[in-house]
């Protein structure tokens, strides 16, 4: 490279140079300027130095700005502040506090650069230190340490200072407002906002995603709309906000309104950088249009691995193995995260093989790789090879605890409770999740009282108690019918969420028949769910007063299906028959669709019942108009109605045109019909008519 020329030769040609390779963070070239700086006549120059420390800074080469700093021979001020920038900039700190204790002479520059660099490591301890010695301070002293304490999400903190700045800038309110945002406080961010004196597009950003936090999707469009001015940001923010709650309304339109939102945005957009064209795909991915993502991939200018991911999920979460691997294949650059995308669609394909030469191929792994792999082998109910890969290969370090608590979630899934608990005593270091699982092991094996005292071992041991365990815990009681411990555990935790009352209801009312008590419990809760009106209805009609019951139902905010088959339930143990089919028309009419519940019970009423038509027509409504496939439990009462009612023969066709073998209700109902009818108890003829058609139901099934 020749540096002779080219306008170089003046001090201020070298000054130009130096501002754009450190801008440029290329240090290869700004060795060579130095170097030839250093040859010329302007090796002397302190101007020129100074800018070499700052670029050096720029590209991170801490080391060579020292030595360019130390190698002047008498710094000036500007020279002392540039490396403490250099120092703070690059989160050394304790390095920048060395060379402003060193100074001879500070200034608010000074302190400024070393508040900064405490304020970049997190040390906020440290910073609030410097800040409140400073002889003198500006806005931006102020405005470092609100973002400081932005930065750590303390409120609190970042509040008070706000309060106490004696005039507060754009920069302070709008980081005010990105407090209050990023903590989920959109209401108090809001607030903020409206009382700024000036806005610009930075203050508008810092709000706009907010909304998607809360949901508040078109009032987030709103905003957009009334902005004076959009930043990239501010349209991919837009975009990712419609992407993120596509598909979380459960009207179709709506989706598909939001989804073409995000498309609006995005073809409205002066220039699509990366960011955009992934939100964008990102978007036709969640709702199923991956033609669309493609073209969007396809016309990127440059992609880069995140874009590519994205791709790849999207196909995923789409079913679209084959486009997936495909496009994997033609990766020019992968990163863990492809590898694992692909190892964990393999492993929920079922395709355990694949999965693990997918996994042992890649160059490196992380926790959530081993996560995909093990994964795999315990849905496909291999665990001991699971167990085997990870004792052969697998770090045996704290980072590496969520893949055992995976295979031990694999292992109480399966039952064997014994092999969970000896992976729980193997784990190389065990967290909150890993003792959770072994609590819930625990309490899964049993309600007898010494199961309870080993789970309440298990509890007692644990290191930390979250909210999810001690709902264990109380669970447990429960199981084992110690209604009083029970309430001791619940009186006893430092706090309670819904789940924890509602177990409380529930065992007291629906298991346990206490009916006052659940009704106590129930109108004590701070917030009731449609979950708690349910078990609270479950537990009236389980007393069998029927006619509270209703009153109840009818005092419902909202009812769900489950509701209503409680109802069914109740009032089919009752044999009122002509409640059942009301509340099942009653369904139909609210918008609910009833379930296989529904008609179990319906059935089962009607066969106690002897209601042969009204039966038979729910049984061919459940499927005709719901689109129910009929259990054994359906078929069984059906089998039943017809016996009850004399009409063997058709009863006989229901028990061959079951998709299973029947079971001993079918065929004793079928036995109970003939036996009905003979009058005389069962003759020798109808149980040979049954054995033998049982014995052809048997051959049709047996696969040879």
């Amino acid at each position: 490279m020749c540096l002779a020329g080219n306008g170089f030769q003046t001090e201020e040609g070298w000054a130009s140079r130096i501002r754009v390779l450190g801008r440029a963070k290329n240090l290869a070239q700004l060795r060579q300027i130095h170097g030839a700086i250093t040859a010329s006549e302007h090796r002397h120059s302190r101007y020129l130095a100074n800018l070499i420390i700052d670029a050096y800074g720029k590209c991170g080469s801490v080391e060579e700005a020292l030595a360019a700093f130390q190698g002047i021979g008498s710094p000036n001020l500007f020279s002392w502040n540039t490396m403490i920038a250099v120092f703070s900039e690059n989160f050394l700190a304790v390095e920048a506090e060395g060379i402003f204790c060193g100074m001879p002479l500070r200034n608010l520059v000074a302190w400024n650069s070393l508040l900064l660099g405490f304020a970049l490591q997190r040390r906020l301890d440290r910073a609030r230190g410097v800040f409140d010695s400073m002889p003198e301070r500006d806005v931006v002293s102020w405005n470092t340490m609100i973002q400081a304490y932005a930065s750590d999400r303390d409120i609190g903190k970042a509040t008070e200072i706000f309060l106490a700045m004696p005039d507060p800038d754009i920069v302070s309110w709008t980081c005010m407002v990105g407090v209050y945002a990023q903590n989920g406080d959109l209401e108090h961010a809001k607030v903020l906002f409206h009382q700024m004196p000036q806005r610009n597009v930075v203050s508008y950003n810092a709000l706009l995603p907010a909304f998607s936090q809360s949901f508040q999707v078109y009032e987030a469009k709103r905003m957009f709309d009334s902005m004076p001015e959009h930043s990239a940001f501010s349209w991919n923010a837009l975009m990712l906000i419609c992407a993120r709650h596509g598909l979380l309304g459960e009207v179709a339109y709506i989706r598909k309104g939001l989804i073409r939102e995000a498309k609006a945005v995005f073809y409205r957009m002066r220039l699509c950088n990366a960011v955009s064209c992934t939100a964008m795909i990102l978007a036709c991915g969640l709702n199923g249009e991956m033609e669309e993502a493609t073209k969007v991939f396809q016309g990127m200018v440059e992609r880069d691995v995140v874009a590519w991911n994205t791709m790849i999920q999207g196909f995923l979460e789409n079913h679209l193995w084959t486009e997936a691997k495909a496009l994997f294949d033609e990766m020019p650059h992968k990163d863990v995260t492809s590898w694992t995308s692909m190892v964990s669609a393999f492993g929920r394909q079922g395709m355990v093989e694949e999965a693990r030469k997918m996994f042992e191929a890649m160059p490196k792994y992380d926790v959530v790789s081993w996560n995909a792999m093990i994964q795999a082998y315990v849905d496909a109910g291999r665990l001991e090879e699971a167990r085997a890969i990870m004792d052969r290969s697998m770090p045996a370090t704290n980072e590496f605890i969520e893949p055992w608590t995976v295979l031990m979630v694999g292992y109480a899934r399966a039952g064997q409770a014994e092999e969970a608990r000896e992976v729980f005593t193997r784990m190389p270091g065990k967290n909150a999740a890993a003792w959770t699982v072994m609590l819930a092991t625990q309490v899964s094996q049993g309600n007898g009282g010494d199961k309870l005292l080993e789970s309440r071992k298990v509890f007692d041991e644990m290191p930390e108690r979250s909210l999810v365990s001690w709902n264990l815990m109380l669970g447990a009681c429960f199981q084992a019918r110690e209604l009083e411990q029970a309430k001791v555990v619940f009186e006893t935790m430092p706090e309670r969420d819904e789940i924890s009352w509602n177990t409380m209801l529930a065992g007291y009312g629906v298991h346990h028949g206490k009916l006052l008590e659940a009704q106590e419990i129930f109108y004590t809760m701070p917030a009731r769910s449609i979950v708690s009106w349910n078990s609270l209805l479950g537990s009236v009609t389980g007393n069998g007063n029927l006619e509270a019951a209703a009153r109840f139902f009818k005092r419902f905010p909202e009812k769900n299906v489950v509701s209503y088959n409680t109802m069914i339930a109740g009032n089919a143990q009752a044999g009122e028959l002509s409640s059942c089919f009301d509340l099942v028309a009653s369904m139909a009419i609210e918008g609910l669709t009833p379930d296989e519940q529904s008609f179990s019970s319906v059935l089962a009423a009607s066969s106690h019942g002897g209601k042969l038509e009204q039966g038979l027509r729910h049984f061919v409504l459940m499927s005709g108009d719901f689109g129910i496939t009929a259990l054994r439990e359906h078929y069984d009462s059906v089998t039943d109605i017809l016996g009850r009612a004399g009409n063997l023969e058709l009863a006989r066709e229901v028990v061959q045109a079951m998709p299973f073998l029947p079971d001993l209700l079918a065929w004793g109902s079928l036995l109970g019909g003939y036996q009905m009818q003979s009058g005389q108890g069962l003759t020798q003829r109808a149980a040979r008519s049954v054995f033998e058609l049982g014995l052809g139901r048997a051959n049709n099934h047996t696969k040879w």
